[in-house]
């Protein structure tokens, strides 16, 4: 929440960052690892830069994210498969 939050909001209903309730990156834990530990756009566009916010967690820590997420954050529609 503190990392997330400071950018996207505290329901990810988007502050500074974007909102990201409805994207589906919330529920796929290897994008959304690759995302966190090495950021996006580091060089122009400035408007989609997000920074590395992840190095150096733990698998647990990921784990505890990702369940976060899917219970208290992530609005979008379940994968029927």
């Amino acid at each position: 929440m503190g990392v997330c939050a400071k950018c996207h909001g505290l329901q990810g209903q988007g502050d500074y960052g974007p909102n990201i309730q409805t994207n589906g990156l919330l529920v796929q834990p290897a994008g959304l690892r690759t995302l966190l530990v090495n950021g996006q756009n580091r060089i122009a566009p400035i408007s989609s830069y997000m920074p590395p916010v992840a190095i150096g967690w733990t698998d647990k820590q990921f784990a505890a994210l990702n369940i976060y997420l899917k219970r208290n954050i992530y609005k979008g529609s379940s994968s029927g498969g």
